[in-house]
Parts: C-alpha cells; sequence; structure tokens
C-alpha cells in the first residue's frame, strides 16, 4: 500500500511538472506567435526600391530589409519566409518597388513573387550607332561597355525597350539587332521582282536617308520615290544627310549644312557619287522602310524644303528651281 501510494504521488507530481512545462510551452509559443504576428503586420508608411542580388540568402535579404528600416524584425521576417518556402514560394533576387502602407508579409509576397521593377528606354528613329550607345551609356540599371561598331549602322531597330535591373548594354544592342532583322526578313518578301533594290542592307541604307530627310509620315514614301527614281536614271542621289555623316561620322548633327560641305570628299557625299553610299547613315523607323519598299506612284525626281517642316516636290529641274526660288524668298520675309 505504501508502494502504491509513493507511486500515485510521484506521478501526480510528474503530471503537475508536465502540466507546468506545457503552461509554460504554450506561454512562449502564444507569446511567439504574438510577437510574430505583430511585426508580420506592422505597417510602414513610406515608399522604397530594394535590390536583392543573385544567391542572396534570406538572412541577408532581411538584413537588407532592417537596415532599410522596412521591417522591424530580422528574425521574424527569415521565419516568415521559411514558412512559405515551405508551401513552394522562395525568395527572388531582383530590383523591387516598395509600395507605401507595406507589411512584412506584403514585402515577403513581393520578393517571393519575383514582380520586378521593368524599366524602360526608348531609342528615337534617325540616330546612328553612337548616338545610340550614348543614350544606354546615360540609362539607369545598365552595364558593361559596348562599342559603337559593334553593328553595322542601321541595323539597330528604334523602339521603346523594358528592361530589369541589372541588363548589360550589349543584350539591350542585341535585342535591337534582332528586332530589325526579324523585321526586314518579314517585310522583304514583300518587295516585287523587279525592284531596283536588291539586298536588305541596299534597303536600310536607302531608309536611313529617307528617315533623316523628313519627319513627316505622310512624306515618306514621296521621298523614297523620289530617290528610287534618280537610281533608275543613274542620277546621282545629292541628298544632304550623307554628306552630314561623311562629314561627322554620325557622332553629332550639323545645324547648317553649307555649299562648301557638298564638297567634302567622302564616300558617303551623294553629290560626289553615285548610287547608295557605302553603308546607313542612320537607324531608320519601321515607317520608314515600309516606304522604301512601297513608294509613292509619282515620278518625282526633285524635292525642297519649304521651310515648315514639309517639303515641295518637282518632276523637273526647270521646276525644282521655281520651288527653291520660292523658298529663298520665303526665307527672306
Amino acid at each position: 500500500m505504501a508502494l502504491a501510494a509513493q507511486t500515485l504521488a510521484l506521478s501526480l507530481k510528474n503530471m503537475h511538472k508536465l502540466k507546468l512545462l506545457a503552461a509554460v510551452l504554450i506561454l512562449i509559443f502564444t507569446t511567439s506567435l504574438g510577437i510574430l504576428i505583430y511585426h508580420v503586420n506592422y505597417t510602414y508608411s513610406k515608399m522604397a526600391t530594394i535590390y536583392i542580388p543573385p544567391h542572396t540568402t534570406s538572412k541577408q535579404i532581411a538584413q537588407l530589409l532592417h537596415q532599410d528600416n522596412l521591417i522591424s524584425n530580422r528574425t521574424c521576417f527569415r521565419i516568415l519566409a521559411k514558412i512559405m518556402a515551405l508551401q513552394g514560394d522562395y525568395l527572388k533576387f531582383g530590383e523591387y518597388a516598395i509600395p507605401e502602407q507595406s507589411t512584412m508579409l506584403d514585402i515577403a509576397r513581393l520578393i517571393n513573387s519575383g514582380k520586378v521593377i521593368q524599366h524602360k528606354i526608348t531609342i528615337p528613329e534617325g540616330l546612328s550607332n553612337y548616338q545610340i550607345v550614348e543614350i544606354l551609356n546615360k540609362a539607369y540599371g545598365l552595364n558593361g561597355q559596348v562599342d559603337h561598331l559593334q553593328y553595322e549602322e542601321g541595323w539597330l531597330m528604334p523602339d521603346t525597350y523594358q528592361y530589369t535591373y541589372p541588363t548589360e548594354k550589349s543584350e539591350l544592342l542585341n535585342q535591337m539587332n534582332q528586332a530589325m532583322r526579324s523585321f526586314l526578313s518579314s517585310i522583304m518578301q514583300e518587295k516585287p521582282e523587279d525592284y531596283i533594290l536588291k539586298t536588305e542592307a541596299e534597303v536600310i541604307t536607302l531608309a536611313s536617308i529617307v528617315e533623316k530627310e523628313t519627319g513627316l509620315e505622310q512624306e515618306r514614301s514621296m521621298v523614297a520615290a523620289v530617290y528610287l527614281n534618280r537610281l533608275r536614271k543613274n542620277m546621282p542621289l545629292q541628298a544632304d544627310p550623307t554628306v552630314v555623316y561623311g562629314i561627322t561620322e554620325g557622332k553629332y548633327d550639323m545645324k547648317r549644312l553649307l555649299y562648301a560641305d557638298l564638297q567634302h570628299n567622302s564616300p558617303y557625299n551623294t553629290y560626289i557619287y553615285a548610287g547608295l553610299p557605302p553603308k546607313a547613315i542612320a537607324n531608320p523607323g519601321r515607317n520608314s522602310i515600309r516606304a522604301v519598299l512601297s513608294p509613292a506612284p509619282i515620278e518625282s525626281l526633285y524635292f525642297v524644303a519649304t521651310g515648315d517642316g514639309g517639303h515641295k516636290f518637282a518632276n523637273s529641274y526647270a521646276e525644282h528651281l521655281r520651288n527653291v526660288s520660292a523658298y529663298r524668298k520665303n526665307q527672306l520675309r
């Protein structure tokens, strides 16, 4: 009897200890859970941008967020990241825009989503390779050194391109080149069999001249027709933009072209040398390329600026001289 009573007393004592331990564990768990819930749902008022490099651990990510005052507790963030990882959601590297009023949970979900910031860069029509590289060199989030001679002039498609931080400049140049090649490959199939321009390079070259000659959409096919008509008659193109390129190599624009400049000896000077210049003088847009492949049905051989951004077209040299005279008189007013 005494042994049984002693055993019972010991069991009750152990049960009391277990209950006490369970109570302590429950208290620790609920307290920890409460702390975790508090930090996970705590709202921060500021907006921020953060970049997470590749191969960054959750501990390092927590440190980055904490030092920017975007989360209040690094340990809670790591616990949250581990919980989400168990569900197959992992933190991903990249540049993220943290919205205003974001909680720790919001931030973790954003980084798990991989929805990084998409940057845009616009390459206008009619720029040289040199000028395009200058734009890339000044753009945010682009890395690496590139040479404007990496591609031949004219083979970079003007357009708006998206990229993420960080991206290599050469990657964007490759996209531009591939876009131009793909477009040319598709549109060249539409050219007539007896078309005077035989190669993609010739089309690009003439399209680059058209691009530099006019910014008016309705004039592109007319300017293209003039140059194609002159080529068929073996007349020199006499295109001012080719003279400019021969002088500047596409590194800058000239505000005014003098008569003396027309004598500048360069293979790009189409006043001196007949036919197309050796290569393109700029990177033409899609519409200028279309204009060269679908010229206006006109017989004009000349055109002169009107002073308001447009041009006056003429079929004969005598008519052209009258247009030039009218332009000069208008300039003197």
